[in-house]
């Protein structure tokens, strides 16, 4: 490959996916010399074949269209000799190329013998954060005109100039990133390293100037992070407007007057600013004796999200922030990125967010630089790899959110999230630069904390506060408040997950604890102890194991199945066991104890020795304190099981196979779904909790009750949405009685009625469920059939992230969208 090669960008529509029966019945491709389209061919093809519905749908191509186009025999010279001394350029090449070249070798000509560029790879390294790798969705963040997706001219066209935008996105990279993405690009498809190395050797020809945005840091090219300090007006207007003609001032043309939501507006300025506060944090008087907690119903429509952002930015600061909670990442996401921003275009004290996640979501700079060391790995892995090296030019947050992945199981994931501050060194050249410890910085400037409610409600479990003390939070959709309590609050042992985590570190070829005694010497002050903490582990597993086959014996023996029952535990079923058994119970808990007491003292050790350690080495030992913080908590779980036998906690058992050899205990204190109980609670001043749905009918005490709130104060927003003008109820005509229908003839009502609306309504649906199983089940039913007719059905859990499906959906005509849990509010 040159400066001077042509580049050969080709699609081809057939009439499937098998290369032994299938046949093209379309051909696209556009010349590219020196980064411009200089032409272009495209033909129907006829197939001699009859296209099937599904590609008809798809593609646009018809029978009848191809009927008169020419055979393949009739093009294949043509296109041999066209391609020749090209190079090969295809969005997913290993298909186009082999299904062309399979029908060039039927039609008698030579197989293509050309170089090869897969666009599919470049996107995934140079474009990181993409929500989709597809042509089409590619196409818009390029803003490339695709009229007619999956025909193959478009198709080229849309390739070809996706091709030329990834080559300039490869030049304006730092020169020290593309070279290291070349070293590891040997996994790439065909020549695609080679086309990525020409450009390289362009860039050090010209020798660009480093972008004064990024920096080097050990070899890392990182985009420069700058923690914004807190500024006010210097004159600052702090007279907030109560009265409608001074909120019709302050809007102008950014926000229309709503009626209810100035009434919220005014409810929560007065809630919050019973609080005036001096320097000294300990003389806080109220005006009144209102209440701490206001509960404030806001319906679709009422604008409630402005209704508490608006008074609150006039009274917030560094010093008391306000802590923000709602339901899901995807609204922290909404209010950080939409909604703060389109009140700060008026209000005179501006927010300043910051949204907080758990470690776990952001990148470990020092942990992922120590992964570039390692050989051998697959090419996910490396492909993983690749695209963080263009990230880290990007991101000032480090958030893995910002990748747009499904899921973060894949090893590499693993090996290079964050574990948190207490593993960082002052001394590491990255410090400065770590995403936590800017994100920390941030905290610390900013008068506007995001959390979501898991992580608020974690504050219980934390050895230290994440979240600073303050006068005011807010709890949005505060209805999932106390199913969150729960979750963050319940305990559960698992059998099979415990035996796992043994076998990671027991003895044997490549193990973590082979790897472990490589690392600590003979003559190292942990020798002893991790010798000792493997012979504990090897017992345990053995204990744990004889545990759950005892525990069978009280239990009612009226199935032949134990998987997936539950059993109610209570303290004098073990007084029934064997004396055998309780031995083995006694036997358990020593171990558990003793292991608990070792773990902790190495990992003491270790953690305040991290620093020392090589990069390589912090991988391991990062693992294998993991695992001992896991043992950890088994051994607290089962101080709790054995010895906890307060009323407030319940007890169960199941079993996660047919024989009952693993189980999990389960332990729930329901005095920890009390706020009252709760460490935070009592950290804040006041608190908001809002939300659509906060009654149940008329009866404003519901959720108060639940949360065991006695003292508050509980306000009603009329909703502004006319449903009668604005609106259309659908009833399906068919109902049938569900109590005297199976949960399959239930299913196919609800399919069968789900098809009837959509053969109603040539536009985009969203269709909401309470049900994951009968969403996949509705999914697998309908994709295909409307699939077909040329319209695309997404599904939560299925269909990719939130935000891939959201853009999709949006972008889209009349695609369908199936969701549950978080696509219920804030869409």
């Amino acid at each position: 490959m040159s400066k001077k090669t042509t580049y050969a960008v080709v699609d081809i529509e057939t009439t499937g996916t098998q290369l032994t029966k299938d046949r093209i019945i379309q051909f696209g491709c556009v010349l590219i010399e020196q980064d411009e389209i200089v032409s272009s061919f495209a033909t129907d093809v006829n197939p001699g074949m009859v296209i099937p519905k599904q590609i008809e749908s798809l593609t646009g191509i018809s029978n009848t269209q191809v009927a008169k186009a020419p055979y393949f025999e009739d093009v294949a010279y043509t296109l041999y000799q066209m391609l020749s001394d090209c190079v090969f350029v295809a969005h997913n090449i290993h298909f186009d190329y082999s299904f062309l070249n399979k029908e060039l070798v039927r039609c008698g000509v030579p197989p293509l013998q050309l170089k090869g560029v897969d666009t599919v790879e470049l996107a995934q390294i140079f474009l990181p954060t993409a929500p989709s790798f597809r042509l089409g969705d590619l196409a818009r963040q390029f803003e490339i005109d695709h009229e007619n997706p999956h025909q193959a001219e478009s198709d080229a066209h849309a390739t070809g100039q996706l091709f030329i935008d990834l080559s300039e996105t490869i030049r304006k990279l730092p020169l020290i990133t593309v070279e290291a993405i070349i070293d590891r690009m040997d996994i790439c498809s065909m020549e695609t390293k080679d086309y990525v190395q020409l450009l390289a050797t362009e860039m050090r020809k010209s020798l660009p100037q480093l972008d004064p945005k990024i920096e080097i840091i050990r070899g890392l090219a990182l985009r420069k992070k700058v923690i914004p300090l807190f500024s006010e007006p210097q004159y600052p207007v702090n007279s907030y407007p109560k009265t409608k003609k001074g909120k019709r001032n302050l809007f102008q043309e950014h926000l229309d007057y709503r009626p209810e939501q100035a009434k919220m507006m005014n409810e929560v300025w007065e809630h919050f600013d019973q609080i005036t506060h001096e320097k000294n944090e300990a003389k806080v008087e109220t005006k009144n004796n209102d209440s701490k907690n206001l509960f404030i119903e806001a319906s679709t429509g009422s604008g409630k999200t402005f209704g508490y952002l608006l008074p609150l930015s006039y009274i917030v600061t560094p010093e008391n922030p306000v802590i923000i909670s709602t339901v899901s990442i995807l609204l922290q996401n909404q209010l950080v990125y939409q909604d703060i921003p389109q009140l700060n275009q008026f209000v005179p004290r501006k927010l300043y967010p910051v949204l907080i996640k758990s470690h776990r979501h952001y990148l470990d700079l020092e942990r992922f630089a120590a992964t570039l060391n390692k050989k051998g790995q697959s090419k996910q892995y490396i492909l993983y790899q690749l695209g963080i090296l263009v990230w880290l030019t990007q991101t000032t947050t480090g958030d893995l959110d910002e990748l747009h992945l499904n899921n973060f199981q894949h090893p590499f994931w693993e090996e290079v999230t964050h574990r948190g501050l207490e593993y960082l060194s002052e001394d590491s050249t990255f410090y400065s630069q770590d995403f936590l410890v800017q994100l920390e910085g941030k905290k610390r400037q900013s008068n506007c904390l995001i959390v979501n409610h898991a992580y608020l409600a974690e504050e219980s479990r934390r050895e230290k506060f994440a979240l600073p003390k303050s006068f005011y939070l807010v709890i949005d959709e505060a209805h999932h408040l106390p199913e969150t309590l729960q979750k963050v609050s319940a305990k559960q042992f698992n059998s099979f997950f415990f035996s796992k985590q043994v076998q990671l570190i027991e003895q044997g070829e490549d193990s973590l604890w082979q790897a472990i005694e490589k690392i600590f010497s003979e003559a190292s002050v942990l020798s002893h102890d991790l010798k000792l903490l493997e012979y504990i582990f090897q017992d345990l597993n053995q204990c744990v194991l004889d545990f759950f086959e005892g525990i069978k014996t009280i239990l009612p023996q009226d199935s032949a199945s134990l998987k997936y029952r539950e059993f109610v535990i209570k303290s004098e079923d073990f007084d029934e066991l064997s004396i055998d058994y309780q031995k083995n119970c006694r036997k358990m808990e020593l171990l558990l104890q003793e292991g608990d007491t070792l773990s902790k003292n190495i990992q003491k050790i270790l953690v305040s020795t991290f620093a020392k350690f090589l990069p390589s080495e912090k991988i391991i030992l990062v693992q294998f304190i993991d695992i001992l913080k896991k043992i950890s908590a088994c051994s607290d779980f089962f101080n709790d099981f054995y010895q906890n036998n307060s009323d407030s906690i319940i007890k169960w058992l199941t079993f996660s196979d047919k024989e009952g050899k693993f189980g999990l205990l389960h332990m729930q204190d329901f005095d920890h779904l009390q706020l009252t109980n709760t460490k935070w609670f009592h950290r804040f001043k006041k608190i908001l909790y809002t939300g659509g749905t906060l009654r149940i009918g008329k009866d404003k005490s519901f959720l108060p009750r639940e949360l065991g709130l006695s003292d508050y104060h509980f306000s009603t927003m009329r909703s502004p949405y006319d449903y009668a003008a604005q609106g259309k109820l659908l009833i399906v005509d068919d109902g049938i009685s569900l109590k005297q229908q199976s949960v399959d003839e239930y299913d196919n009502f609800v399919i069968h009625s789900i098809q009837k609306i959509i053969q109603r309504s040539d536009r985009p649906l969203l269709i909401l469920f309470t049900s994951h199983r009968l969403l996949q089940k509705t999914y697998q039913r309908l994709h295909m059939k409307w699939l077909v007719e040329g319209r695309e059905i997404l599904a939560q859990g299925i269909s990719g992230s939130k935000e891939k499906m959201l853009k999709r959906f949006a972008n889209s005509k009349n695609s369908i969208l199936l969701g549950a849990d978080s696509f219920w509010e804030g869409i």
